[in-house]
């Protein structure tokens, strides 16, 4: 005689419904992962695209010229002849790049790192957060310059943000920054503007939460400012032999950083022009037909915040990992 066991069915029922809830789950999670990387890959594909309007020093060709539809003057493409077979500068077509976003303010690179992007600013420091260089919709986003801050990176205290992607693109190189011998290998950040040619001694790196001051970028007194610098110095994991003073202008890169929940990491540097190479000022970007920068004057104009501008909403929060 047939006995029913209604634990058994039960356990059975239950095993089965395990199951189909992992499936579900790993199912669910493949898909996200399959989107995650292809995002990756898209984000990656369109800067690699953009690399063709760049020659950097170890490259033999020149930056490629814009296409019929979207051309500029032939004297906006630099002339790599001159710049020296040494330069660690790259040769931007900034024409070129101009013509595919008006935002663009200037091309940043680290040697012998990934950090070889172009920087652009935008009407606040949401837009470009998961947007492309192409204002493509993607989480690799664009590295950009704080909207309160001048295009030409002339204010005394400059932010650039960037993700730390997984996929150690963008900004994630700078965590590196927290042993010494990465610093010691890489003590130099170059920009390049339409108008000249920075060269960025890091002075200082670290991790900040996001109460703290290194979003700072207005100051009362040059005695503030001093004492802002004297901090930022303290708080660096490495040490640097670039002593900044309260005539330098300062530009800070600032990305995620996992130490913690809702750590950044902070990278300062102090900003000079190469003044002594007419050249490599000659080569650092394109003069409209007219003579002028691309840099027009009221964009060039102080247009800073008068409050400190640490918004964790806003400045801080333009650098979330990914």
């Amino acid at each position: 005689m047939f006995h029913f066991n209604f634990d058994d069915v039960m356990k059975k029922r239950l095993y089965i419904g395990l199951i189909i809830l992992l499936a579900a789950i790993a199912c669910f999670s493949g898909v996200q992962l399959a989107i995650k990387l292809y995002d990756y890959a898209k984000g990656e594909q369109s800067y690699n695209n953009l690399n063709s309007y760049v020659m950097l020093p170890e490259s033999s060709t020149a930056p490629a010229a814009p296409s019929s539809a979207s051309s500029a003057p032939a004297d906006e493409t630099s002339d790599p002849a001159d710049l020296p077979s040494s330069s660690p500068w790259p040769v931007v077509n900034f024409g070129a790049l101009t013509e595919i976003n008006e935002d663009f303010v200037g091309w940043i690179r680290i040697p012998d790192t990934t950090v070889n992007y172009p920087i652009v600013q935008g009407q606040d420091n949401k837009y470009y957060l998961r947007r492309l260089f192409t204002r493509e919709w993607n989480n690799s986003g664009c590295l950009f310059l704080d909207y309160r801050v001048n295009r030409d990176f002339s204010s005394r205290h400059s932010i650039i943000y960037g993700h730390h992607m997984q996929n150690d693109t963008m900004f994630s190189c700078l965590t590196n920054y927290s042993d010494q011998a990465y610093y010691d290998a890489h003590p130099t950040i170059y920009l390049v503007t339409p108008t000249e040619n920075l060269e960025i001694s890091v002075l200082s790196g670290y991790v900040s939460v996001t109460d703290l001051d290194p979003w700072q970028l207005t100051f009362s007194s040059d005695d503030e400012f001093q004492r802002w610098l004297d901090t930022t110095v303290s708080r660096s994991r490495f040490k640097s032999t670039v002593t900044p003073t309260v005539e330098d202008r300062i530009i800070t890169l600032s990305t995620c950083s996992y130490e913690y929940s809702d750590a950044r990491f902070i990278l300062i540097g102090v900003a000079r022009p190469v003044t002594d190479d007419p050249e490599n000022l000659e080569s650092s970007g394109p003069i409209d037909e007219d003579g002028k920068s691309p840099v027009s004057s009221e964009s060039s104009s102080e247009h800073e915040n008068s409050q400190n501008t640490d918004d964790p909403e806003e400045a801080q929060h333009g650098s979330d990992q990914q």
